[in-house]
């Protein structure tokens, strides 16, 4: 049983346990200063460090350059907060620090901070600029740019911005041959929703041409100056379409068809690397033809230009063709060919 020794002192009681020890029991207080300025009590369930008046005097550990490492324990030996101070930092061991309601964590000043603006809502606020640099940086969930803002990649000439809710614009302010480049994965691809617009600006920012598609109806059009082109389309046969000016040679696939309307029975198609055939599986006088304008001609070079009659059964009748090595007209009736006319 630990024994307590009671002294009066000027009026004042101080006891001392049986080994030596000051013994404050519940509400007694212990003071510091000449004038009482600050006071240690224990009241039965807290420790209270208080000062004379509000706001008077700081509690220090360590000065500065006689320090000491601070561990605080939080319910188990492993859960603590550690004022490290060899390393000149503080440590949170197996614990969470967690900012109530609104509270901030600032930097710098009251411009830059972290804080929970709502619940569920977390903010990263700066004044000027927020840098992440890492190898890597993931983002798991949404990631939400609001009205009137860039997302800038390198530097404010290059950004995604959305100007409406329905629009998204990727503006790279380069003369770059690759100013944007979409690229796909292996069998990917771009899935449009709606419209993909591909424009062409002058120094002055002005649009000198664009070329967009969508989903459905005109699915390719070109528009340079005033003048708008439809490319491809959906839309059925009887439709008036625009015609396409390609830059330079169209190389089909071999075996591949050029359909000239859609789901019809008409089409070019090459047969080998040395033969192209055009068929027309219809019963019209003038299935397929020829049509040149004045003084025009159809040049054979030295190849064959052959003209096959087929039967309902696509069995061949006959054929009529354009001997250019002999300079001869030649007729196959299904058994014989004659040379038809000579030079």
């Amino acid at each position: 049983m630990v024994k307590r020794i009671t002294m009066d002192v000027h009026g004042y009681k101080v006891s001392f346990a049986d080994r030596g020890e000051v013994w404050l029991q519940d509400d007694d207080v212990l003071y510091f200063g000449n004038d009482l300025d600050f006071s240690m009590k224990w009241d039965g369930t807290n420790l209270e460090i208080l000062p004379v008046s509000d706001n008077a005097g700081s509690i220090n550990i360590g000065d500065g350059e006689t320090d000491v490492d601070l561990k605080v324990f939080l319910g188990a030996s492993s859960d603590y907060v550690l004022f490290d101070v060899s390393e000149g930092r503080i440590d949170v061991f197996s614990a969470e620090l967690r900012m109530v309601t609104t509270a901030k964590i600032e930097f710098t000043d009251a411009e830059m901070y972290i804080h929970g603006e709502s619940n569920g809502v977390m903010a990263i606020v700066s004044d000027t600029t927020i840098g992440i640099t890492a190898p890597t940086i993931r983002l798991t969930g949404n990631v939400t740019i609001p009205s009137d803002n860039y997302l800038y990649i390198r530097d404010t000439g290059i950004y995604i911005y959305s100007p409406a809710a329905d629009r998204l614009e990727i503006k790279a302010a380069s003369t770059g041959r690759w100013a944007i480049r979409l690229l796909p994965g292996t069998g990917g691809g771009i899935d449009l929703g709606g419209y993909l617009g591909l424009y062409s600006t002058d120094t002055d920012g002005a649009v000198e041409a664009q070329m967009w598609f969508r989903d459905t109806g005109d699915l390719v059009k070109y528009k340079a100056q005033a003048a708008v082109r439809t490319l491809v389309s959906t839309a059925d046969s009887g439709a008036t379409q625009d015609a396409i000016y390609p830059p330079g040679d169209i190389r089909m696939i071999p075996g591949s068809q050029i359909r000239l309307f859609p789901g019809a029975t008409a089409y070019i198609v090459g047969a080998g690397t040395d033969q192209v055939h055009i068929v027309a599986e219809s019963g019209a006088s003038h299935a397929v033809y020829f049509s040149v304008g004045t003084n025009g001609c159809v040049n054979m070079s030295t190849a064959y230009l052959v003209l096959q009659i087929t039967d309902t059964d696509s069995s061949q009748r006959g054929a009529v063709w354009f001997d250019a090595s002999e300079s001869v007209i030649k007729f196959y009736n299904g058994t014989i060919t004659k040379t038809v006319a000579t030079t």
